[in-house]
């Protein structure tokens, strides 16, 4: 197989894959900014709002014929970015800017075939980002999952990959670590080493994650840069010839619809993409049946429909002519900046999300433990997990 130019132009270890990332300096007076930046905020959301990264990533395209930023949003810093210098081997960029509530790709044109750096000039700062190679070759024809992770039990991890590959196909996984530090990385490789997972990417991204703005009450969780970056991260740098991409937590399995895989279903849809409707199961052991994977101890949901559902999922199918546009950008619970239509003409299908699965990296769910009387047991679960282990 002949490599693309930007795997040609620079090795990484393939399951250790490095990324190129840029921040502002301590010493530097300039942030980013929340919208509504005079609304009063806790201190403890000032201090996980990112506001000094600038770039989270750099890398050839699939093509090999330009090179992709991934960054946070510009929000008050636009300006800047629109004023920034984009060099390569002396040579000046043209620069195309794709941005969106949480996220902003830029693309850069004209960038020489021997360049091996992007240099940035930002203000009165000076960056250099080291052009990471395009990995859609390694990951084509695959059924590949992506999550973002902190802590995870091992086992956890383990188990979210067996019912994936079992149940789905799943034979690959691009893995985004937030500065874990219960294990180091080579552990989360070693957990996801499950029969019929044949590639692995594991980045390191020890970023701040952000947590919800309570002055923006219609967009509370627009600082969620990090992970929203890493799912365009997923799309653009790994899996553009992908079988299929899956958006799917450690805590978060995937149900089963009509005998089909998820990875099939999105493949057979109109345009490529499902969207993953969720239901909360309860903290509330039901069954522990020997084998179980740790999330099948749990199977009831509220009998009340609004504190059953949970917020939508969603699997695409890369190959789609509508997502090769960097205007298309994977968020975590929908794709943004696409036309309405497309968006109500995913079929759907079933995920279950246990909020026992849970460490509080993000936000705890395991406090509160509801009346038996509330619940209710969850047929398709069930269906599910006897599919689970008939697959064993």
């Amino acid at each position: 197989m002949t490599l693309s130019k930007g795997r040609s132009m620079q090795q990484t270890d393939p399951v250790f894959p490095a990324s190129s990332s840029v921040f502002l300096p301590e010493s530097s007076p300039l942030r980013r900014l929340p919208r509504k930046p005079e609304r009063k905020r806790p201190a403890e959301f000032l201090k996980r709002y990112e506001s000094r990264a600038l770039v989270y990533d750099c890398f050839w395209d699939m093509s090999g014929q330009r090179v992709i930023l991934v960054c946070p949003p510009a929000l008050n810093l636009d300006p800047l970015f629109r004023d920034a210098r984009f060099t390569a081997n002396g040579t000046p960029l043209n620069a195309a800017f794709f941005p969106s509530r949480s996220t902003m790709l830029i693309a850069l044109d004209g960038v020489p075939d021997t360049a091996r750096e992007i240099d940035l000039a930002f203000a009165d700062l000076n960056f250099s980002l080291p052009i990471q190679p395009n990995q859609a070759e390694r990951f084509e024809g695959r059924n590949v999952l992506v999550t973002m992770n902190k802590d995870n039990d091992l086992d956890w991890i383990t188990a979210w990959a067996k019912w994936h590959v079992r149940l789905h196909g799943a034979d690959a996984c691009l893995f985004f670590d937030n500065g874990s530090t219960r294990y180091p990385p080579a552990e989360i490789a070693g957990a996801l080493s499950v029969d019929g997972m044949a590639e692995v990417a594991i980045l390191s991204w020890p970023h701040k994650y952000g947590r919800k703005d309570p002055a923006i009450l219609d967009r509370p969780h627009y600082p969620h840069f990090l992970q929203v970056s890493s799912l365009n991260v997923a799309l653009r740098r790994f899996a553009g010839r992908a079988g299929g991409l899956l958006n799917c937590d450690i805590d978060e399995l995937v149900g089963t619809l009509e005998g089909r895989t998820i990875f099939h279903f999105a493949r057979q849809s109109p345009d490529g993409l499902v969207t993953l409707k969720g239901r909360w199961i309860e903290p509330v052991v039901t069954d522990t049946a020997p084998g179980d994977i740790p999330h099948l101890a749990y199977r009831q949901t509220s009998r009340l429909p609004f504190l059953s559902h949970c917020a939508n999922k969603w699997v695409l199918d890369p190959s789609r002519d509508w997502i090769a546009d960097l205007g298309a950008k994977p968020s975590v619970h929908r794709i943004y900046d696409v036309p309405r239509s497309l968006l109500r003409a995913a079929p759907e299908a079933p995920f279950w999300h246990f909020k026992a699965i849970n460490t509080g990296w993000k936000e705890s769910r395991d406090s509160d433990r509801p009346p038996a009387l509330s619940l209710r047991r969850l047929e398709a679960l069930d269906a599910d997990a006897r599919r689970y282990a008939g697959a064993l």
